[in-house]
Order: C-alpha cells, then structure tokens, then sequence
C-alpha cells in the first residue's frame, strides 16, 4: 500500500471515529438532560402529593381541589370539582362506591413529564398543560384518573374492571 493512501485512510478513520465520538457525547448529553427533567418533574409531583395527604377536610368534603385559586388552574378548579363531584354521584348510584368515601383530593403541578395527570390512593394532580386543553379532554382525563380512585385494588393498572368503570363514567360525564 502506498504511503499517501495509508495516510488518507488513517485520516479518513480518525474522522469517522471522531464523529462518533461526538454523536456519543451529544446523546449522553440528551440523556442526562431528560434525567435531569425527569427528577424535577417527580420532585415536583411528590411535593404535590405530598400537600395533598395532609390537607384537612371538614365531613362532607367530597372533593378538594389545592389551591383553587392558583393562577395554574386557569380558572378551571371550579369545573374539576364540579365534575369529580358528579363523578362520585354517578359511581355510588352504579354501586361502584360506599357512601363512606373518602375525599378525593386533586393538585396541579407545573409540568408532568410524559403524563397528564398521576393518580395516587385517592389523591390526583393534574399537569397544568392537561388543565389548559378543552372541557371534553378535560372529562376524559377526570373519567380516567377517578377510574383509577374507585379500582386502585385491581391487579392491572388498566385491567377489564377499570376498563368498564372507565367507559362508563366516561359515557354518563358526556350526557352531561
């Protein structure tokens, strides 16, 4: 092999794998930035959750909504509420609740990665992005996460009986 075309090929391979290189970092690089987002947004979301547990409520207080007027609401806590009510009527109607229920208490976080709302126990808070969408999103997202309330004991986080329960609170919310 000639000199001059050994020296392009080494060239030719150190850029090659310079160029990986670089393509290697700049994905870690994106990793740990999502890592990173992804921390904040758990910490925020757990800070939530955790106000919610120790909110106090007075018998007779179905829902409570934290914060109801926290501009990230966009005015909508009084709508939320509304529906969750609703939601809890219709469910002890069907029999799917006890009349001793506990209340069902929602939050607002400013960014959820990935999801638009979490539901925990009986506790739901919703991504601020979710709240900012129109009210029939707005009602299938309540429908899920109060779904996941009254089925928490299912084996299978999205199983037949949520599914039902889901699909029914979904149809009754609608003829509203």
């Amino acid at each position: 092999m000639r000199p001059g075309k050994k020296r392009r090929l080494l060239i030719l391979f150190f850029t090659v794998f310079l160029a990986w290189l670089a393509g290697l970092i700049l994905l870690l690089i994106w990793f740990l930035k999502i890592n990173l987002r992804l921390k904040k947004s758990n910490y925020e979301v757990n800070k939530v959750f955790h106000k919610l547990y120790l909110l106090d409520s007075s018998p007779g207080d179905e829902v409570i909504i934290l914060g109801s007027d926290d501009p990230a609401w966009l005015g909508k806590a009084p709508y939320i509420k509304e529906r969750v009510e609703f939601l809890i009527n219709v469910s002890r109607r069907l029999g799917f609740l006890k009349e001793s229920m506990f209340s069902v208490r929602i939050g607002v976080v400013e960014n959820i990665s990935y999801y638009d709302a979490l539901t925990e126990t009986s506790c739901i808070v919703i991504n601020k992005n979710s709240i900012n969408r129109n009210n029939e999103y707005l009602d299938n997202l309540l429908a899920h996460e109060f779904s996941h309330v009254i089925t928490w004991d299912e084996k299978d986080e999205h199983g037949k009986i949520w599914k039902k329960t889901y699909k029914i609170l979904l149809e009754r919310l609608r003829k509203l």
